[in-house]
């Protein structure tokens, strides 16, 4: 009983991997190609700045 739910435990966990994994080239394929402008509404230097600047790298 432990051993078939742990088989189909890891089953499920691959399909939900692979699955992800094929969703996100065809996310990609069809996202636009423009810029996305951010505003942060917080002071510069803060945590909330310093994580946007890092996200803009992206």
């Amino acid at each position: 009983m432990k051993k078939s739910f742990i088989t189909v435990a890891a089953l499920v966990l691959a399909a939900v991997f692979f699955g992800t994994c094929l969703s996100a080239g065809i996310a990609e394929a069809a996202w636009p190609e423009k810029n996305i402008t951010v505003i942060i509404t917080h002071g510069s230097g803060g945590d909330t700045d310093f994580n946007a600047r890092l996200m803009c790298r992206l």
